[in-house]
């Protein structure tokens, strides 16, 4: 995992196989950004191949948390996610914040 920052976001970087050791240590870098007020993130995971039910757990987490907070939060999603996500029925959950590429997102956004 990369975190990096863009304008006003902390983007978190996945790739690989996001399993529930990747799935925690994420949660624990989102609750230290919010501990310093820092609540607007990019869960980007387009190099991402797999993703276990921890690890969407973890970017819901994160999700929840930047709006409890008046943040705003989004996601970048691969094929393989996207299928994911719909098959479990949770593509709704990311209806309003959900982006097919980086470079979509950022048009969208103007950043």
């Amino acid at each position: 995992m990369k975190i990096s920052k863009l304008d006003r976001f902390y983007v978190f970087s996945l790739s690989g196989c996001i399993r529930w050791t990747e799935a925690r240590c994420l949660e624990k870098e989102v609750e230290k950004l919010v501990k310093r007020d820092e609540v607007n993130f990019i869960f980007d995971l387009e190099r991402v191949k797999l993703i276990c039910s921890g690890g969407i757990g973890a970017i819901v987490y994160g999700m929840k948390l930047a709006n409890s907070k008046r943040g705003e939060a989004y996601l970048v999603s691969a094929d393989c996610i996207d299928y994911t996500l719909k098959t479990i029925g949770l593509d709704v959950v990311f209806e309003n914040c959900y982006f097919r590429s980086f470079e979509e997102l950022k048009r969208e956004l103007k950043i």
